[in-house]
């Protein structure tokens, strides 16, 4: 299994640093007790679990980031906040991901 991740952090590097240390553990932990099809959902609860552990930690700040996960030829992408992920197709790049903006709504 290989995995990349990227961290922007905004207002103060703590929350990309908390959780370029946390998120691939509570990824890794919630993709153990996954399906191969679960993958996806492993992902995303992995990133709440480290949403909702951040947020007890009271410190301002806040962080995007997007992950790659590759297990057995599935690609899992994912992202959050105002960032996303692209894959260049002969020459042309193909979003993976869609932004999010404050208030959790897709940007265009």
């Amino acid at each position: 299994m290989k995995k990349y991740r990227v961290f922007d952090g905004h207002g103060s590097a703590k929350a990309a640093e908390f959780s370029a240390k946390n998120l691939n553990k509570n990824i890794m932990s919630e993709v153990a007790n996954k399906d191969e099809n679960e993958l996806a959902d492993a992902v995303r609860e992995g990133y709440l679990i480290t949403n909702s552990e951040f947020l007890k930690e009271d410190v301002n700040g806040g962080t995007c980031c997007v992950t790659a996960l590759i297990r057995k030829g599935n690609l899992i992408v994912s992202n959050a906040s105002d960032c996303r992920a692209v894959m260049s197709r002969n020459g042309v790049a193909d979003a993976l991901t869609v932004e999010e903006n404050m208030d959790g709504k897709a940007n265009a």
